[in-house]
Formats: structure tokens, sequence, C-alpha cells
């Protein structure tokens, strides 16, 4: 990220984006009135910040905007979302995001190194972006590495849904979780095993455990046998 770059967190008006119903005989769809919103800082109200790097997301592909937006987003029902303005930020092309997780409750943001599998983490507070902490920082570059080779290399990482701690599974180093404190090892999950997903919850966090190649190919061509009961004609 461009630290040079100032950034400014501010509040516009909500876009609201909602399902029209289906036009007849080709007449325009009609706006539709959506529900009221709730109080702030309700329960359901609560805002999900999304944060959209500009120079790659997801997968590599570039996105247009020279500028990186941070959203809002609250529901109301199915198809029903708002969006709000939050902050804009210019991120340099020497830093790729290419995955963001955003932690539910809290200003914070996790995003996934696009050129090596290191996971950066930043607030936003008081109208600044600021980068509070990475893991994995050290860790060789992905290269030319795609497919399952690259897979098995990028981290697994998941909020705790109140704290502001973040659990990272990674190849290179193991289970970690990082607080405003600093690193630490995660007693969370068992660090000897290799996760391909988090899940962190109030009663605890769970690894979905990354499945080696040989165990892929089982699963993808399993061996079946056929048994036949004793006293069967066909097996004499």
């Amino acid at each position: 990220m461009d630290r040079s770059a100032g950034l400014t967190c501010r509040g516009t008006a909500a876009t609201t984006l909602r399902p029209s119903p289906r036009p007849s005989h080709g007449a325009p769809p009609r706006p539709v009135a959506g529900p009221p919103r709730p109080a702030e800082g309700s329960e359901r109200g609560l805002a999900h910040n999304l944060l959209i790097a500009p120079s790659e997301v997801d997968c590599g592909f570039p996105v247009a905007t020279p500028v990186g937006l941070c959203v809002s987003a609250r529901g109301y029902g199915v198809g029903v979302t708002d969006l709000e303005d939050m902050a804009r930020a210019r991120v340099s092309s020497g830093r790729r995001v290419e995955r963001l997780v955003c932690h539910p409750r809290l200003p914070l943001v996790a995003g996934l190194g696009g050129e090596r599998p290191a996971v950066h983490v930043w607030s936003c507070q008081a109208g600044q972006l600021r980068e509070l902490g990475c893991v994995g920082a050290e860790s060789d570059g992905y290269g030319d590495a795609v497919g399952w080779e690259r897979i098995e290399r990028t981290p697994a990482l998941a909020w705790h849904p109140d704290e502001p701690r973040l659990l990272v599974a990674g190849g290179e180093y193991g289970v970690v979780q990082w607080t405003p404190a600093g690193l630490s090892a995660a007693d969370a999950v068992p660090p000897a095993a290799d996760y391909r997903g988090l899940a962190c919850g109030r009663a605890g966090c769970h690894g979905d455990r990354r499945a080696r190649p040989r165990e892929r190919r089982r699963r993808a061509h399993p061996r079946v046998r056929a048994v036949r009961p004793r006293g069967d004609p066909r097996c004499a």
C-alpha cells in the first residue's frame, strides 16, 4: 500500500440496490420502496466493512478504478443491500492484494497478499487507514506457481467474531494468531495440521484439514471391489 498517500474516511448518502418487479410489455422497471433503515448501533443495522483493493482482486483480475473503496453493507432482507462510501485509499502497484476478509464488528480488515503467502492487517479509524501488522512477510514468493501448487501455499484465515484476533494457518509458519499485541501461537486448533479453511465462533475455532495429493487422488478415483456372498454360483 502506498503509505505516502492519505486516506479519508467519510460517509455519503447510501446507494440502495433493490430488485425490481419483472417489467410487462417492455415497460421500464418500477422502483421498489425498501423497508425502513434500522436504528444505528442496533444488531440488525451493524455495518460489515468491505474493502476492495484496486491493484489486484480475486485471482489477479485488475480493477479499473485507481482508488480503493471501502463500503459498509447493511442487509434488510433477500436481495436488499445498502452500500455506503466509507473510505478511499490509493494503492501502489508494488503491493498486490487478491482477497480481503473483514472483521464482522470491528474496523479491521485482513488482506491476502498476491505475491507471497502473507496476510496484511489494516485498521480504519479516525479517518486514516493504518497497517497494523503482517503474517508471513518473509515468506518465499509464489513465483510461477499455479493450480494446486499455489493453492497449497495460500494461507487460510478467519476473524474472531468479537475480539480483534485473526487466526492464520499457512504451510510455512503453521498456525498463528494476530492481535494488536503481536503474533503468538494459536491454541484454538492443533498447530501441526495443515488447514485449507478456518472458522471462528464464540464457542471456539474449527479448522478444515487440507487434503494431501495422495488423498485427493483417492477421492477422485476410488477403488471399488465387488464382494459376493458365499454360495453365489458365480464365485465357483
